[in-house]
Order: C-alpha cells, then structure tokens, then sequence
C-alpha cells in the first residue's frame, strides 16, 4: 500500500496542510496524529484540548470542523453564501470577481458576519469605471453630483467615491451629503448661509440673477450657472465693512452694463444709436 504524503494526511482530517504548518501547536499534534494513525475523530477531539481552539473565535472553528466533517455541504453553503454576496454587490455597485465573492462568501461564514457586516466589506469595492458606477452607487453619485453643480460646488472623482462607499455602509446618507455640500456654498455666498442651512440650493437662490444676466447681455440662460465668475461675484459681495451681502438686481444690472459682452447686445445698440440721435438732435441736425 502506497504511504501518503504529509499534504494527503492532512486532507485525511479535513484540512489543508498550511492550516497545520501556521501554528506550531497544531503542526506538534499534527505530527503526533501521523505518527499515531489516529482517527478524524480522534483528531479533532485533540484539537479541541489544544490553546489554538480555545482562542480561536468559535464561528472559526465551527466553520473548519464543519468543512472537515461533511465538505460537500459547507461547499454547497459557500456555494449559496457567494450567489447572495454577489447579488449584494450588483445592488450595491460593488464591482468584485467571482472569486473575490467566493473568498468573502467563506469569510462571512467562518467569522460569523453579520448581513451588515459583509455589506461593509463590500463597500471597499464600490468604484467606478470608465466614470461610471453601477447600482445604488449610480443613484448616490447622481444625486450628490446634481446637489453639488446646483449650489457651485466642484466635487473630484475621488470625493464622489468616498462618499458613495460611505453610504453603502450606511454610514452616512444621501441627504446628509447634500447637506454637508450646501453647507460648503455657504463660503460662496455667506449672506444666504441660514437660507442654505435649511435645504435650499443656491441655484434656486441665484435664480434672479441668472435670469437678469441673461436678459442683460442677451445670452441663453442655459449658458449661465453658478460657476459663472459674474454669478459668483455677486452672491460673494461684501459691503464696505467687509460683511458679506449679495449685490441688490440694481446694482448687479449696473455693473453688468460695464461687462464688454453688453456693448455687443440690441439694446446697448439700440441706447447708444438712441443717444446718437438725442446729442444730433440738440445741436441742430434733424431728420438723422
């Protein structure tokens, strides 16, 4: 009869052979067990007696005398643990291999995690790719992107994704996002900090100035936003003192007559053609 090697011996008792050669307890009874011919059951009762078992988190040793004891059905349960892992992730829009599914699937099963506890791991691989991400963390970036373009605030790729992993953990949510950017508006536009710090985007709150801009100078309104260096002067104004107060509609519209672009617009044309014809007028010429 053929002698089994050491890494067949091990597969004997139902575990690999770089389970025993990591602890120097386990690999003692291991070689013991060997040079005794001792049976599985034996074995694991010799386990049990050693520190490594008594210090060992209880999930973790189910989990190895589980495997060791009947393979097939702790396969067949990591089998189902990864179909949910990975239906956990498609949701989420944690982008992982199979594999990498299975490996959590074992984890979740041999430390016990918890449904929220594997939705914490899986938020670590919440990305994008391409620019792009995929299930819950589509609707958390698209949300916190549209909040940040309405209140003029730049949020890096690199942001968007923190953000986006901390709320698959449920960590943190969506609204409490939206606020923490409505709040970083308030440096832009101080005079409307209290306006912002109960829900209001400052898009809305700018709203008659881009819409004097555009009537102003004669130019689509859709060109027009809250990253426009004219907008944003006027939400960020401070009077004499330095205290922070928006330019009054008169006073935006004044200043928008001094902007090269309004020289170009029908109704600069129209006033300058109009005082052409007022100074002609009064010294005599008619009929211009």
């Amino acid at each position: 009869m053929p002698t089994l090697d050491a890494s067949e011996l091990a597969e004997n008792y139902g575990f690999a052979l770089s389970f025993f050669k990591s602890n120097s307890e386990l690999w003692k009874v291991f070689n013991k067990a060997v040079r005794g011919n001792w049976t599985s059951t034996k074995f694991q009762a010799a386990l049990k007696n050693t520190r490594w078992y008594r210090k060992t988190e209880k999930s973790y040793r189910d989990y190895l005398f589980a495997k060791a004891d009947d393979p097939a059905s702790m396969a067949a349960k990591i089998n189902a643990t990864t179909a949910q892992v990975v239906d956990a992730a498609t949701t989420m829009g944690a982008r992982l291999s199979y594999k990498k599914a299975a490996m959590i699937a074992r984890n979740s099963i041999a430390h016990g995690w918890s449904d929220s506890q594997t939705r914490d791991y899986l938020s670590n691989y919440v990305r994008m790719k391409n620019g792009v991400f995929y299930g819950e963390a589509a609707d958390t970036a698209q949300a916190l992107r549209e909040t940040a373009w309405r209140n003029g605030v730049r949020i890096s790729s690199t942001t968007l994704q923190k953000y986006a992993r901390a709320v698959a953990r449920g960590d943190m949510s969506v609204e409490e996002y939206k606020t923490k950017i409505r709040k970083s508006a308030a440096s832009l536009a101080p005079d409307h900090a209290d306006q912002l710090a109960a829900g209001q985007d400052l898009y809305d709150i700018a709203q008659p100035y881009m819409q004097s801009m555009a009537s102003t100078l004669e130019i689509p309104s859709t060109d027009i936003d809250l990253f426009d260096k004219t907008i944003r002067s006027a939400l960020s104004n401070r009077d004499s003192k330095g205290r922070p107060v928006s330019k009054t509609l008169w006073e935006f519209e004044r200043d928008l007559r001094q902007d090269s672009r309004w020289l170009k617009t029908d109704k600069a044309r129209d006033e300058m053609s109009s005082t052409a014809k007022s100074v002609l007028s009064t010294f005599g010429f008619q009929g211009v």
